[in-house]
């Protein structure tokens, strides 16, 4: 399929960031694919990356363990300006679903190599908000008072405010994709299908297959902690 646009649709994008006096969250999750927690989704695309001037970007299959196959870009980045009350900068982390893309090698050669700054931009005017980004801690304790996490207000308000819009494909020339990683993901909650692919992933990139076996292990202790937990106060824990 050749396509004239790439659009960006809300609902089809993960971001996390910090605020100004707010620690890490999920401002946006995907509404396809859906899940009912995206943490360790989250580390097997980044596996605790830390944010370098250079962005990091990822690319690759989606693969759900009903057969269904879907696109996805990742960034780790820096914000261009801003920083929080201790001067650290602030980080970013996206994971795009576009719409209509049918391989990842066409969603390389289709996306920009600016596509999270792009996004960013996109999405300036809504982090820049002052009850977004600048949302001090006293109205963050008069939003848990009033019964209202923090993350679900933030994914509210990006819900409500947030809009579609094309980006520009041209590529910029000062901008490469040749650092792009490839990193396919296989979403089974029972881990076989990732150890599976592991097994098959010896002709991958060397850091790929690196990161699939620290993930392996990640999930590993936290299904170990999630057993505990249930076992002392009979709860699920996602």
């Amino acid at each position: 399929m050749t396509l004239a646009k790439l659009e960006f649709n809300p609902s089809s994008l993960l971001w996390k960031t910090r605020g100004k006096y707010w620690d890490f969250e999920f401002i946006s999750n995907p509404s396809y694919p859906k899940l009912d927690s995206w943490w360790s989704k989250f580390q097997e695309v980044f596996n605790d990356d830390q944010v370098d001037e250079e962005p990091k970007i990822y690319y690759g299959e989606w693969n759900f363990d009903r057969g269904e196959v879907k696109q996805y870009l990742a960034a780790a980045c820096f914000d261009a300006e801003r920083e929080d009350w201790t001067r650290r900068r602030i980080q970013h982390f996206l994971i795009w679903f576009p719409d209509d893309i049918e391989s990842a090698q066409g969603l390389k050669n289709f996306a920009p190599a600016d596509w999270h700054n792009q996004i960013l931009a996109h999405l300036d005017s809504f982090f820049n908000a002052e009850d977004i980004f600048d949302l001090s801690e006293e109205e963050i304790s008069n939003l848990r008072s009033n019964g209202k996490k923090l993350g679900i207000f933030l994914k509210e308000q990006y819900s409500d405010r947030v809009t579609p819009f094309v980006l520009n494909t041209d590529n910029p020339a000062a901008l490469s994709k040749d650092d792009w990683l490839y990193n396919p993901i296989v979403q089974d909650d029972r881990g076989e299908n990732e150890r599976n692919n592991l097994g098959n992933g010896l002709n991958q990139q060397p850091d790929v297959v690196i990161k699939k076996v620290k993930n392996l292990a990640i999930e590993g202790f936290n299904r170990f902690m999630r057993s505990l937990q249930n076992d002392e106060d009979g709860s699920d824990c996602q």
